[in-house]
């Protein structure tokens, strides 16, 4: 049961980073078309602000 689980888990892991691949590359292929910026958010800050050269958000001055 648990190996069969497993396999499942494997193969549903494959199905989304071979789709989530081709939505990506779709979508860089239509920014280049139309010659637009995709954004991304990075959701991988909380291990930078556990660093220690971390200073902090840079703030913007009007």
């Amino acid at each position: 049961m648990k190996l069969a689980r497993r396999r499942l888990y494997r193969k549903i892991a494959s199905i989304k980073k071979n789709w989530f691949g081709m939505l990506s590359t779709a979508e860089a292929r239509l920014a280049e078309k139309y010659t637009a910026v995709v954004v991304r958010e990075d959701l991988d800050v909380a291990a930078e602000k556990d660093s220690r050269g971390y200073k902090g958000a840079p703030s913007i001055k009007c």
